[in-house]
């Protein structure tokens, strides 16, 4: 794996190594130590070893702690996470010594290890291409972090300003970071689920609310199958003293406003581009046994008063001259009134496109072309594992029983079903002709 640490450089690794006497004072930690810190995260495992068995350092008591607890609690002169580790490093430290990965990053500290571990999926240049490489590894990382019993719920008893460094919220952040990216993105998908599937609260740290804030439909499918509370209300968005007065002396009625809203008030209003995100989304919500004809809190000026008004979504798109989000909205909502005994998904005809099921079984290795969704059983009602994006090699390992759907093996991505139609359009053979 291609390891970019760009903003370490020798020079702040000998810094580190120089000033580790009075870092050594405070922590009992000596300037050996830090040599030997400097080597691992160099990936110079060979000399690592040497000073363990020059020194007779004890990996598991490295100044009164773990040797882990120390090693990305170098005064900020060392990467200060387990993420810019090179494989070998990794190996070494994890497999090796046999690090813990529950242990804190520092001691008395505020978060595990194991809570950077999704960070390495970032660990190129947000200006560079992503490396995929990084990118699988990261997986293996984190499936063999789990093996070792790596435990993904939160520390309890830390400070607010911490808890969004916990695991889970850090592994969301990173994806809706990399989002943009199919690839990487349903590689952190199936990271949170696995997360999700070991018992941490789905609505630690209201990721259900950056779903909808992002008019993410993927991250709320995932949140609600695992039964986030999407039906909880929200405080009010925007600062309504400052939305409505700006200063200049107009009455406010802050006091009478209501402070809640469901989860449709944090919702963004979509421009004609993000038509898309924003019917895939509410799509999702109806799916999940939301209503989309809730009315939501609305603030603004009215003469000389901050009135309080409250809409549907529908309302709110007509009145801000948005034809095109107001006629897709009607349309869900009809669509939803028709068929509200049934699933929202047979509210949809079929697609013209949609191609039914092959006669013949698919076999063999096949690349993408488009995105396929992987599911974990062959139904459009098994839950939703990841999304492959293009370019990405997977081997056809069965079929179902009505021919409708086949095993796929993207492994270190994902193992689950896939509709043959949706392979057979989004895919070809990855066989050499």
């Amino acid at each position: 794996m291609n390891i970019r640490i760009a903003a370490i450089s020798a020079s702040c690794l000998v810094f580190a190594i120089n000033a580790s006497p009075a870092l050594a004072k405070k922590s009992n930690l000596t300037q050996l130590h830090y040599q030997y810190f400097a080597a691992i995260h160099q990936g110079n495992i060979t000399k690592a070893r040497e000073l363990a068995s020059l020194g007779n350092i004890d990996p598991d008591n490295v100044g009164g702690s773990p040797l882990v607890a120390n090693l990305f609690n170098s005064g900020g002169k060392l990467p200060a996470s387990v993420a810019y580790l090179s494989d070998e490093a990794f190996d070494y430290v994890f497999k090796e010594l046999k690090q813990p990965f529950n242990a804190k990053m520092e001691p008395g500290g505020d978060q595990t290890v194991f809570s950077a571990m999704c960070l390495a999926f970032s660990r190129s240049n947000m200006f560079q291409p992503v490396n995929f490489d990084d990118v699988y590894s990261t997986i293996k990382r984190i499936k063999f972090a789990f093996s070792q019993g790596a435990d993904p719920h939160p520390l309890s008893g830390i400070p607010d300003h911490m808890r969004k460094n916990q695991p889970f919220p850090a592994c969301v952040r990173e994806y809706l970071r990399y989002r943009h990216i199919p690839q990487v993105a349903g590689a952190i998908l199936s990271v949170l689920n696995d997360y999700l599937e070991k018992g941490v609260d789905p609505d630690y740290q209201q990721p259900i609310a950056l779903a909808a804030e992002n008019l993410d439909a993927e991250l709320f499918g995932l949140l609600a199958i695992h039964k986030a509370n999407f039906g909880r209300v929200f405080q009010v968005r925007g600062n309504i003293p400052h939305a409505c007065n700006r200063g200049r002396g107009l009455t406010s009625i802050t006091s009478e406003l209501p402070q809640r809203d469901t989860l449709l008030g944090l919702l963004p209003t979509p421009k004609d581009s993000e038509m898309g995100p924003a019917r895939d989304f509410l799509i999702a919500y109806i799916e999940a046994g939301g209503s989309i004809t809730e009315k939501q809190n609305r603030f603004g000026l009215n003469g000389n008063r901050c009135e309080h008004t409250t809409s549907t979504l529908f309302e709110k798109a007509v009145s801000n001259g948005q034809v095109n989000y107001a006629k897709m909205v009607q349309e869900l909502e009809k669509q939803r009134v028709l068929h509200k005994a049934l699933p929202f998904a047979a509210a949809n005809p079929p697609s013209p496109q949609a191609p039914s099921p092959p006669a013949q079984p698919l076999y063999g290795s096949r690349v993408t072309t488009a995105e396929i969704n992987v599911r974990d059983q062959p139904a459009i009602t098994g839950n939703l594992m990841s999304t492959l994006g293009p370019n990405i090699a997977f081997d056809i390992e069965e079929t179902s029983p009505d021919g409708a759907w086949s095993r796929i093996n993207a492994e270190p991505i994902v193992r689950g079903w896939a509709n043959n139609g949706v392979i057979r359009k989004s895919s070809t053979s990855n066989i050499a002709q």
